[in-house]
């Protein structure tokens, strides 16, 4: 009888043996699963960081080699583009930046005929001392009209430009909050607008009670250029134009992946 119990207290304690091995088991393997995991998702971050990172450095040395009208210093790209493979190799990364053909940009967001149409250029402005929009090609059709407006922080209209297509070429109309104050017709293929020396826009008197947002409206119905300079309400001196666009095609491969993007990238005007 005796016997026998020792026998049963053997088992009951190779039993509990066996399942506390399981269990033990059981939490070491989803450790390894969950760290796997972990290593994976900082595996995709650290690219996609290293992916955000080389686009705005391109971007940036693209506006910095832009030489006079569509031309680039192509020492100044080699240069940059040896020294990217270098500081990614480093990482296990291979490197490759090519740029495309220059090419006139959209009044959108991004520059691009689907890029947002509609869309707040500068905020909180509190006088413009520099202001032009140039349209190269006169292209618009009857039913297409761009914007440049002018509105308070509150989003009141103060004064608004509007070039819409007509027969003859383009109608160019200027309104403040409540008048028509200019109105012309324009046959020229080549619009060049100065909206500060122009005394006939009424820009500053109209925008005196400031600050104020600039604003384009319809940016994907005109190509064109623009150059805005003055001074925000905090006092700060701003400057914004765009005179091209090129787009920056970047190649960022490793031994897990490979990742192809075609950036496009804004060229200023205060580079020519």
């Amino acid at each position: 009888m005796k016997k026998m119990d020792e026998c049963g207290q053997l088992l009951l304690i190779a039993g509990f043996a066996i399942g506390l091995l399981l269990l033990i088991s059981t939490v070491l393997l989803n450790s390894i699963i969950f760290t796997s995991n972990i290593a994976a998702e900082s595996s995709a971050d650290s690219t996609g960081y290293d992916t955000a990172n080389i686009i705005q450095l391109t971007s940036h040395a693209f506006q910095e080699a832009h030489e006079n009208d569509r031309s680039f210093n192509e020492s100044y790209l080699e240069s940059f583009t040896s020294n990217m493979k270098l500081m990614y190799a480093h990482s296990g990364y291979i490197v490759s930046i090519t740029n495309g053909s220059f090419y006139d940009p959209y009044f959108t967001e991004n520059g691009q005929s689907d890029g947002n149409h509609n869309w707040t250029v500068v905020k909180s402005v509190e006088n413009v001392s520099d202001f032009k929009i140039t349209i190269p090609e006169n292209n618009f059709t009857e039913s297409e009209h761009f914007q440049i407006k002018i509105s308070g922080l509150d989003n009141e209209m103060l004064w608004l430009m509007t070039l819409r297509g007509i027969e003859s070429g383009v109608n160019i109309t200027v309104k403040n909050s409540t008048d028509l104050i200019y109105s012309s017709e324009n046959s020229s293929t080549y619009l060049d607008l100065d909206i500060i020396e122009n005394s006939d826009y009424h820009y500053e008197e109209n925008t005196q009670k400031g600050p104020y947002n600039i604003q384009f409206v319809n940016g994907s119905h005109a190509e064109g250029y623009y150059l805005i300079e003055g001074e925000l309400a905090g006092g700060m001196e701003f400057k914004t134009s765009r005179k091209y666009m090129v787009d920056a095609d970047i190649s960022l491969r490793s031994d897990e992946r490979t990742v192809r993007i075609s950036v496009p990238v804004s060229i200023p005007i205060n580079n020519d």
